[in-house]
């Protein structure tokens, strides 16, 4: 907190903490133990990126900035004293009920820009063939357009991946051969029902990630659900 309400807020909160009684509940005492120790990890994170600038310019929106600390982290990451790392990152804007052409060339024009930036820095830190980076979302858009030239909430869709080990260019799992609403997966309005599990599809990722075979079933637990067939096999997506 840069402007924080008492300037020794760090050490009230550290006192505040650090007190027991004999009184003092087992909740209590973790919740202050875990929140000690999660402002001790914030500062030292911190102290760490504090003034580390990216090689390549970033653009200035919310997913290059969030792209943009991510590479600052990778390149930091002897530093924090680890060997691998998963990220998270959220760009919305993609609820396109109205006017889906004009919202897409939009998001997709940040998404293109962010993606290279990314690409471009990763390069530079020599870290490309070691990172891989994966588009999801937890649902689709109707094929059919709607009164408002926008498109609805759907089931089935698609995901891209890039990274230096994969190997892009193709389309893995099956491609519809009939996407119109007499088709077999179809259930109105341009609403397909998928055909590949989540599992299927972070599973070489999980691989190429270093899990062990023996691990993949308490990874996914899930998996069980679906025949060995299902899945991809990792040397397909990845150069190993």
């Amino acid at each position: 907190n840069r402007n924080p309400s008492r300037a020794n807020m760090s050490d009230i909160i550290e006192f505040l903490n650090g007190q027991t009684t004999d009184d003092s509940g087992l909740f209590g005492e973790l919740f202050s133990d875990e929140l000690l120790t999660s402002l001790s990890h914030n500062k030292l994170l911190y102290e760490t990126l504090n003034g580390l600038d990216n090689n390549v310019d970033f653009p200035d929106d919310g997913l290059s900035r969030q792209l943009s600390m991510v590479s600052k982290m990778i390149a930091t990451r002897v530093q924090r004293g680890t060997d691998a790392d998963v990220f998270y990152l959220a760009f919305g804007g993609w609820d396109t009920h109205s006017d889906v052409l004009d919202n897409q060339v939009r998001l997709f024009g940040r998404v293109d820009a962010a993606i290279d930036a990314f690409h471009r820095e990763m390069v530079e830190l020599g870290t490309w063939d070691n990172v891989v980076l994966i588009q999801t979302s937890d649902f689709a858009r109707t094929l059919n357009p709607n009164t408002g030239e926008g498109t609805d909430h759907a089931w089935g869709g698609n995901y891209f991946m890039t990274g230096g080990a994969v190997k892009g260019g193709q389309i893995a799992g099956a491609y519809p051969n009939d996407l119109t609403d007499e088709g077999p997966i179809a259930i109105g309005r341009g609403r397909m029902v998928p055909g590949t599990s989540w599992e299927a599809v972070f599973s070489p990722i999980a691989e190429w990630f270093g899990i062990p075979a023996h691990k993949m079933d308490s990874v996914f637990p899930n998996r069980g659900n679906f025949p060995p067939e299902h899945f991809f096999d990792a040397n397909d997506i990845f150069t190993l």
